[in-house]
């Protein structure tokens, strides 16, 4: 794939502009997607690797480490404080990260501090590189531009959540990491699922107030909010759910095509 310049690019997003020339498929890629099979193997190839159990976390905002994370497997939640300063200040949900990503990067190839934190939503595996390894000559020869291209479009991704005009496909796209790590509840319909996840948590993602979120969420493909439970989320048509994904950002299903995220 090949990347435009952002400041030339003449496909916007709103005001928005998207991270790639002519693959709007490309929000769909994780690296792994990117790098194929063989350079994933390659990528894991002599790292070391760690289990992060639900809730612990993988990442701190601020903290000054020299590694990346491969995910591969589990969903991770990845949140920012927006008062560096304080600590006490409340965090944001920003994305959901899940098995082919990678996990970050940005402070490594920058030599910096983290700028977010990443904690495991559900159980993860996650290969640790080494930010020597990762920044090597090696390593950026072979796959910079795919590093390149799925940082590029997951910071797009951010924005694009904020500003769309579209929020059931934006609400759809943050869901998609969850559907493989959900349980089948009876009460929600044949083929219906349960999610974990907070209210809050999804509407930090779109930007909105939890008032706005109970609204678009009143109709198909999800089922509800559930009165009293502000960590459950019901969806009674998970095919659907993942059509109204299809839409963010402008993405087209091609006919047959299913869209996931690994």
């Amino acid at each position: 794939m090949t990347l435009r310049d952002s400041s030339s690019s003449e496909q916007r997003f709103g005001r928005r502009q998207k991270p790639w020339k002519h693959e709007p498929e490309a929000l769909f890629e994780t690296l792994r997607d990117r790098v194929g099979e063989k350079g994933w193997r390659d990528l894991l190839d002599g790292a070391g690797s760690r289990t992060v159990r639900a809730g612990e976390r993988l990442l701190r905002q601020g903290a000054d480490e020299d590694f990346v994370s491969l995910v591969k497997s589990g969903v991770l939640a990845i949140d920012i404080r927006r008062d560096e300063r304080d600590e006490c200040s409340r965090r944001h949900m920003v994305a959901f990260r899940s098995s082919g990503d990678v996990i970050g990067e940005i402070a490594v190839l920058s030599r910096g501090v983290r700028t977010a934190s990443v904690t495991a939503y559900t159980d993860c595996e996650v290969a640790i590189v080494s930010g020597e390894r990762f920044r090597s000559a090696e390593l950026q020869g072979k796959y910079g531009a795919e590093l390149h291209a799925s940082t590029a479009v997951r910071q797009w991704e951010r924005e694009a959540l904020s500003h769309s005009g579209d929020k059931v496909a934006g609400l759809a796209w943050v869901l998609l990491p969850l559907l493989d790590h959900a349980q089948r509840r009876p009460g929600a319909g044949r083929g219906g699922i349960e999610l974990r996840v907070r209210q809050r948590d999804l509407a930090d993602c779109l930007g909105i107030g939890t008032k706005l979120l109970r609204r678009f969420t009143a109709g198909l493909p999800f089922g509800r909010m559930p009165e009293g439970r502000r960590e459950r989320f019901l969806v009674t048509d998970p095919e659907g759910l993942r059509e109204a994904a299809a839409r963010f950002g402008g993405g087209a299903r091609r006919p047959g095509e299913v869209i996931r995220r690994r």
